[in-house]
């Protein structure tokens, strides 16, 4: 059996040998898009194409107030963010970050939305 300082040398050299493999693999497949398109599969069971295909179905625009994002990030305009029914797992459209945040600060409940319309038109 190996002790732990042995352990710890293998595993140093084996780090050290791999090194240029590791790194020839994160340019390949660590890329943003490569990111993307594994959060939006993770999280939404949505494929990168079918994002894109609602993009353009709603005109690259937010679905509520129908403005393009404009929050950026590092230097770069964010994307839209996928709004979907906490509950049912349902996506309902992509949003800009305003309204996405609106939504979550208003809890998704339509029946304080609907008193702040009222209070907005008063």
């Amino acid at each position: 059996m190996r002790t732990k300082e042995q352990k710890q040398l293998a595993d140093k050299e084996y780090r050290k040998r791999t090194k240029a493999h590791r790194l020839q693999y994160q340019s390949e497949w660590r890329t943003p898009e490569k990111h993307r398109e594994h959060h939006l599969r993770h999280t939404f069971n949505l494929s990168l194409e079918e994002y894109n295909i609602l993009l353009e179905t709603q005109n690259y625009v937010c679905k509520i107030c129908e403005q393009p994002e404009v929050r950026e990030f590092k230097g770069k305009v964010r994307n839209l963010a996928v709004d979907h029914d906490h509950i049912t797992g349902r996506i309902r459209g992509l949003l800009c970050g305003a309204c996405n945040t609106a939504l979550g600060l208003f809890k998704e409940d339509t029946k304080i939305l609907q008193r702040a319309k009222e209070y907005l038109n008063d």
